[in-house]
């Protein structure tokens, strides 16, 4: 049955990213009802084979789920009025974060099983590395339609199956770093554990298995390219950090410092050789209008986030419900007056006004500690796919950190689903003698 729940898993991930990024009713629909019966399966079917230590990180969604759940009680004394104050979006986007803790769930328990978090590894980077090809398709020819819907917004940039570019970058962000820890994975084994210091580059390419590591840089150098090309300002600094922390980690563990730091040269060279093929005039002039947009008087994000900080303080503790940011933000908007804005462009802020300060910082604080975690484990993790699993997964979740301080990728279905299957991939690889120990203790128990 294993089997069949990495299946549904693989094919609702991507039936999520194709299906405008979750944002298409139908497939969407369809996609959670697969996820729940999955959920339900493996939950029924015996104890839940969880990898060491995630039991901790387990209560965090399940208290997260406690509290949208508190937002449907009635106020004392107010007669049906909730602590939420849209119960129905409440309940919509509850739904949305049942399906993303079931495709948590179900990476939890099957990333226990080296092959398998290998397979969903390949999954994720198979999903981004089709995205990114259509998004490039997009931009390169002019073609500016996902399927067969013509797009409306972004039809200068690549934007793959998303409506919203920033939401493409904050997808291709998140797949990047698996690549990239993938050619830094192929490059140490090329000279074999201790053997890359006394080798060049040169001699390193020359060798039978390269090919792998040259896949893996190409797949890196089209991801990037695609993700440029989205103008994603936030998204383009948000990967570049991300790869700085990979690289940085990189040259911490058995890679030569040397070997690091040509791999990083390389692709800076590749990377750069490909945007400067495709042209970088449109992206400059992206960045250049940042000045302009913050100079604008009540038509901006700062003025949006100055608003959100007011409606966080007159609701600091349970928010105003899960999902009632546009509905609440009306009672405090002095920015895009006579406009609907529907959200914050910014997840912490936005959170912490639907769910209060305690339950946001908590969230947010988990999601941080845990590429934290596994960069302090890292040395300990003696499979080499599992430590490219382990860096690529903290890069990618520095990545979206980052991207949430100006954008709502924690709002798009797709993003929040992939977002958790690397929370748990990160989770599941866990050094030699912890996962021991772990066996040693379920053995005990048995």
């Amino acid at each position: 049955m294993t089997r069949t729940l990495e299946l549904a898993l693989v094919g609702m991930m991507a039936l999520a990213v194709l299906a405008f990024g979750g944002t298409e009713p139908i497939s969407y629909a369809s996609l959670q009802v697969v996820l729940f019966a999955a959920a339900i399966c493996l939950i029924t079917s015996g104890p839940v084979s969880l990898p060491p230590e995630s039991l901790l990180f387990v209560s965090v969604p399940l208290g997260l789920l406690g509290i949208v759940l508190l937002q449907f009680v009635s106020l004392p004394g107010a007669g049906h009025v909730s602590l939420s104050i849209a119960p129905g979006n409440t309940l919509a986007h509850l739904l949305v974060l049942l399906t993303s803790l079931a495709a948590f769930l179900l990476t939890l328990s099957l990333g226990g099983r080296p092959r398998a978090r290998q397979r969903i590894a390949y999954a994720l980077l198979a999903i981004g590395g089709i995205e990114a090809l259509y998004g490039l398709i997009q931009y390169l020819t002019g073609w500016q339609q996902i399927f067969s819907y013509v797009k409306i917004y972004s039809q200068n940039a690549a934007s793959g199956t998303y409506i919203n570019e920033n939401h493409f970058a904050g997808l291709l962000e998140m797949i990047l770093p698996f690549a990239l820890a993938l050619s830094l994975s192929q490059l140490e084994s090329l000279g074999g554990p201790g053997k890359t210091a006394g080798l060049g580059l040169r001699r390193l390419l020359g060798r039978a298995e390269s090919p792998r590591f040259l896949f893996w840089l190409a797949a890196s150098a089209i991801l990037f390219l695609a993700l440029i090309f989205s103008f994603s300002r936030m998204g383009i600094l948000a990967a570049i950090c991300s790869l700085l922390w990979i690289f940085g980690i990189a040259a911490s563990l058995r890679l030569p410092r040397r070997m690091s730091a040509a791999l990083a040269l390389l692709f800076g060279l590749v990377g750069g050789a490909l945007v400067l093929w495709v042209g970088p005039g449109p992206v400059i002039k992206r960045f250049g209008s940042l000045g302009q947009e913050a100079a604008m008087n009540g038509e901006s994000r700062l003025a949006i986030w100055r608003d959100t900080t007011t409606l966080i303080r007159r609701h600091p503790w349970l928010g105003t419900g899960l999902g009632t940011f546009p509905i609440a933000y009306t009672s405090v908007q002095t920015a895009f007056l006579g406009k609907f804005v529907n959200h914050a462009h910014n997840d912490y802020l936005e959170l912490a006004s639907d769910l209060g300060i305690p339950a946001a910082s908590v969230l947010f604080g988990a999601i941080l500690y845990v590429p934290l975690r596994t960069v302090r484990r890292l040395h300990g993790i003696q499979r080499p796919f599992d430590r490219a699993i382990a860096l690529g997964s903290s890069g990618s979740i520095v990545a979206i950190l980052l991207h949430s301080l100006a954008d709502f990728n924690l709002y798009i279905p797709a993003n929040s689903m992939i977002l958790c299957v690397i929370l748990a991939l990160a989770l599941s690889v866990c050094p030699a003698q912890t996962a021991q120990a772990g066996a040693a203790q379920v053995g005990a128990a048995q």
